[in-house]
């Protein structure tokens, strides 16, 4: 019943997000700016809501999703979480970034078939997901990492399709194409500044 409310809470977060992208937006981006992915199940976003810049300027965190990976809505979430929803081919992904430790940054404490961790190219990743069999179309699947180098938590969670696989797809993506600016950057981007830089140029 726990769950069955919970995947009733986040779906209709999902249905926000999809209604807020046919609504008429002021800092939506032109017709230029639509994004065609090259994957042919992937959606074509007429227009992107939000602005990326708004997530450098107020997080210092840059998010730059190739045309692979369409964006729909960029958001700043509870003042320190920089939100983006893309796709991986026709399943909408909600992905979250914010600097520090930030537990259960999905706010999904549903049970799963599955809770394990996983090796993602050195980023220990929590993957959260049930059986396809076992459950309708409507797949929830949630990942959580935390980069300790960096002091980086990531998040991404599918309400459709949330198999081991797109999850680690959609993780991959989001951390591949997530950077910092130098002003707000992670402890694990400064290694070449104050003493560091001066020992290299000494070096």
């Amino acid at each position: 019943m726990k769950k069955s409310l919970l995947i009733l809470l986040v779906a209709s977060m999902f249905f926000v997000f999809a209604a807020c992208n046919n609504a008429a937006d002021p800092n939506a981006n032109t017709d230029d700016d639509v994004q065609k992915a090259d994957d042919p199940e992937a959606p074509i976003i007429e227009e992107v809501l939000g602005d990326p810049a708004e997530l450098e300027e107020q997080l210092g965190i840059i998010i730059n999703m190739p045309e692979e990976y369409p964006v729909s809505r960029y958001a700043v979430i509870n003042e320190n979480q920089a939100q983006v929803e893309f796709y991986v081919g026709s399943d909408l992904v909600l992905g979250r970034v914010a600097k520090g430790n930030v537990e259960n940054m999905s706010e999904v404490t549903a049970t799963f078939d599955h809770d394990e961790t996983v090796d993602l190219n050195g980023l220990s990743v929590r993957l959260r997901y049930d059986d396809p069999e076992n459950t309708s179309n409507n797949t929830l699947g949630v990942a959580d990492a935390y980069d300790a180098e960096n002091d980086v938590t990531y998040m991404v969670s599918l309400l459709n399709n949330g198999t081991q696989e797109n999850l680690m797809t959609a993780m991959q993506a989001l951390v591949d194409n997530t950077t910092f600016s130098d002003a707000t950057a992670p402890a694990g981007d400064d290694a070449n500044t104050g003493d560091n830089a001066d020992a290299n140029a000494e070096g």
